[in-house]
């Protein structure tokens, strides 16, 4: 059978194209580069919006001090941001000061003799008691003032300490301060519930919050990064409307299911995960103290960029990076204890007694009297397989950078006991980042994400259908309290035949937990290495190659115990090794311009080739001669020694456009297509189409609003699209033949193949439309702020 997606053909075609690409690029650059030698910067405003848009600086003015349409005259040869600031506010009353990525313009300082007056100083941290740089301090009613320097701390001079200090910060609330005759006041800023300037994260690169169009939930490195939880699902619990978190068991490492916007498919819908531009099924592997940002696309509008993987939502997830400065080092720490609530109520020895002779005179059976009550224990069995479990969590990392680098390595240790005996978790993980300018226009960085961890698992699954052997607590409930947990010489009693009438039936519960022999280990490699070309101010080329590894170990052991052996007999060992690498290879060229100062305009153009290889090896093996945990090998089996070995692939190659469109950012506009084909679709539709388009008003910048001055914030948005879903199985379009089989021939019977799968090369996509109305409202100043969406999954 003969498929486009061959893995030599798709790198082959892939090669080609990204040649294709380059030879776009080059020439767009030269002929933009060529029409940008004749477009000088004349204002404020367009040396601004150039030095921000090489993405380092992010410049912060009020608008009362700063006139950005002051004519200026610069070098336009210039590349150097301080010369260039220095010579477009040489003759004005402005000055500036750059605190690692921040640029704040200012009014200039009084000369000495004008500086008459009492000094006040202080330092500036958040409510975590992290210092915060290039906080903007000015005298009330005045331009005086100052900004807060890389340890948090500022100085200035006042003219009467009975005045009062305005201190702000981008996403952090406005703190107004009397001095009330202070020279030394320390402030705690809080976070602004919602941002309007800030920037997010979205398919593909990043918008101002206030651009976006789409159903998007952010959530913040502070309201995840000190949670006492073990992985990213936990933490996002509660953070986000329509985003749903379900543990699966409960059982630390277990993991968790999330759901965005419900169920809306009959096969996988778990969201897609993008951690750092490289995307994932499973975001477990990254601590939360990791964590910078997150965005959550829920609607068309906003997921569809991703195409075939997007039917369940999809989750931006973007880790911390190093910053200018001198290097950083941050220790965090943190125990807790956790304990089983609610429990059912279990009779104890004498309440059992009590209902036992009851039943027993009812249908003529032996009672238990008082003298072999005195005999029998009175067994907790709650207490016996529930104990106070331990987690902690430690987080060591260093971080710094100059001008043109910057690096964060950083590590966690987690560990959590299960309230369950024999249970628990364990993760060691490691993490290195390094971004570097190259030039003024070049920048490259990798981020690699190292994981260890292991899991002790006992059963949890009611009576063992699913395979882990039945559920430790369902046992506990069987069992009476007149059991004891252990016989005169240290063992487990399982079971009193001569006395099953008064005891019951089931297994011990605390022997059942702790002969589980049952270890799933997880090492995972997730990182990317990018480079980033700023060809023109206009236009940026950015490529990223991404890999997800992961090697999946386990290793049960069924020890043969109990009454007459009655338990796991045979003993068995099981032990199964998955590994599986996922690897990513994307480009995007984005073009980014403003027309006439109100026409702004952004069209983003990228491929997306992914290719995933699986393998696995399992083997088991029976009647251990010796039990001991030293001997539990695979060759020490004696009987049904099998090992059994399978391998998959499959390959998407995608290409994408995204165009997005305001006026005045009072008006917004933007469509979506990508392309995708996979290998899991038959030959004869391996391609499928999924567009979306999205429109957004501004309403509080109608001159009809001007006003209504509780209104801050006012934007209606409505989008529609279609995404899909390609988590179907490798090779659901082709028939498969298993062995296993057996028939007969004369009088033996003998082993053969059968048609296990009948296959259909008609096999479509499963495509789904979402349709989303939504009103983002802020009110008073946005101390209140709401969003709200009516959506509906078709």
């Amino acid at each position: 059978m003969k498929h486009f997606y061959s893995f030599t053909n798709l790198l082959y075609q892939y090669s080609i194209l990204l040649s294709f690409t380059l030879f776009i690029t080059f020439f767009s650059g030269v002929s933009v580069a060529q029409g940008s030698e004749n477009m000088p910067l004349k204002t404020l405003h367009e040396l601004f919006h150039h030095i921000e848009s090489e993405g380092k600086y992010k410049i912060f003015y009020q608008n009362n001090q700063v006139d950005i349409n002051t004519k200026i005259t610069v070098d336009p040869h210039e590349a150097d941001v301080t010369k260039l600031l220095t010579q477009a506010l040489t003759g004005t009353n402005l000055s500036f000061k750059i605190v690692k990525n921040q640029i704040v313009i200012i009014k200039k300082n009084r000369t000495p003799a004008q500086q008459e007056g009492s000094m006040v100083k202080g330092r500036i941290i958040d409510n975590t008691g992290e210092t915060l740089i290039g906080v903007s301090i000015v005298l009330k009613g005045t331009t005086m003032g100052t900004v807060t320097d890389l340890q948090g701390n500022y100085k200035l001079t006042v003219p009467n300490l009975n005045d009062t200090l305005i201190f702000s910060y981008i996403g952090y609330k406005t703190v107004t301060e009397p001095i009330r005759g202070r020279t030394e006041i320390n402030i705690t800023m809080k976070m602004s519930a919602f941002v309007l300037n800030e920037v997010v994260a979205v398919g593909y690169g990043v918008k101002k919050q206030t651009d976006i169009i789409g159903a998007v939930s952010v959530i913040k490195s502070k309201q995840v990064s000190s949670l006492p939880v073990a992985n990213i699902s936990e933490a996002l619990q509660g953070k986000a409307t329509g985003v749903s978190i379900t543990q699966n068991t409960g059982a630390p490492g277990d993991g968790t299911s999330v759901r965005i916007r419900g169920t809306g498919t009959i096969n996988d819908n778990s969201p897609l995960f993008i951690i750092d531009g490289v995307p994932t099924k499973n975001a477990n592997a990254i601590p939360p103290s990791d964590i910078q940002s997150i965005s959550i696309l829920k609607d068309a509008a906003t997921a569809s960029i991703y195409g075939s993987r997007a039917s369940g939502g999809v989750i931006l997830i973007t880790t911390k990076k190093g910053e200018e400065g001198k290097m950083t080092l941050n220790f965090n720490t943190y125990t807790g204890l956790q304990v089983a609530g609610n429990l059912t109520k279990m009779c104890n020895k004498d309440q059992y007694i009590e209902l036992y002779n009851e039943a027993a005179t009812n249908d003529g059976r032996s009672l238990i009297t008082p003298e072999m009550a005195d005999t029998l224990p009175n067994t907790n069995w709650w207490k016996e397989i529930f104990r106070p479990a331990i987690m902690t969590s430690t987080d060591l990392s260093v971080s710094g950078g100059s001008k043109n680098i910057n690096y964060l390595v950083s590590g966690n240790y987690f560990y959590q006991d299960g309230i369950i005996l024999n249970s628990g978790y364990k993760r060691y993980s490691f993490r290195a980042s390094i971004n570097s300018d190259l030039s003024r226009k070049i920048k490259i960085g990798k981020n690699i994400n190292l994981s260890s961890s292991t899991t002790n698992k006992v059963g949890n699954s009611g009576d063992g259908y699913g395979g882990n052997g039945g559920s430790v607590v369902r046992y506990a409930f069987f069992r009476t309290p007149i059991y004891p947990v252990y016989d005169k010489n240290g063992n487990y009693i399982d079971y009193y035949s001569k006395y099953a009438q008064y005891f019951g039936d089931g297994y011990n519960p605390v022997g059942f937990a702790k002969k589980y022999d049952w270890k799933i280990t997880n090492n995972r490699l997730l990182g990317n290495i990018y480079l980033n070309w700023k060809i023109t101010d206009n236009l940026t080329f950015h490529t990223d190659y991404g890999l997800d590894y992961l090697e999946n170990g386990s290793k049960r052991f069924d020890e043969n115990w109990g009454y007459n052996l009655r338990i796991n007999n045979p003993n068995t060992l099981t032990q199964q090794t998955v590994t599986s690498a996922q690897q990513t290879w994307k480009n995007t060229l984005v073009f980014n311009k403003t027309f006439k100062k109100n026409h702004h305009l952004n069209v983003m153009a990228g491929t997306e080739a992914i290719h995933s290889n699986l393998i696995g090896l399992s083997a088991s093996a029976q009647n251990f001669p010796d039990q001991i945990p030293s001997l539990r090998y695979l060759s020490n089996g004696t009987t049904n020694q099998r090992a059994n070995g399978w391998q998959s692939q499959w390959t998407l190659l995608s290409f994408f456009g995204r165009v997005s469109y305001n006026y005045k950012e009072k008006y917004y506009a933007q469509v979506v297509l990508r392309e995708d084909g996979s290998s899991r679709f038959g030959s004869n539709y391996p391609w499928a189409f999924f567009p979306a388009a999205a429109l957004g008003w501004r309403i509080d910048k109608e001159a009809f609003m001007s006003n209504v001055g509780f209104i801050s914030y006012l934007k209606l948005r409505a989008s529609a699209g279609i995404l899909g879903n390609q988590e179907i199985g490798d090779y659901s379009f082709a028939s498969l033949i298993t062995s296993g089989a057996y028939y007969p021939f004369g009088t033996n019977s003998l082993s053969g193949y059968y048609l296990s799968k009948q296959g259909n090369e008609n096999l479509r996509w499963e495509s789904q439309t979402q349709i989303d109305i939504g009103l983002d409202l802020g009110l008073f100043d946005n101390k209140l702020f709401m969003y709200l969406d009516y959506y509906n999954k078709l």
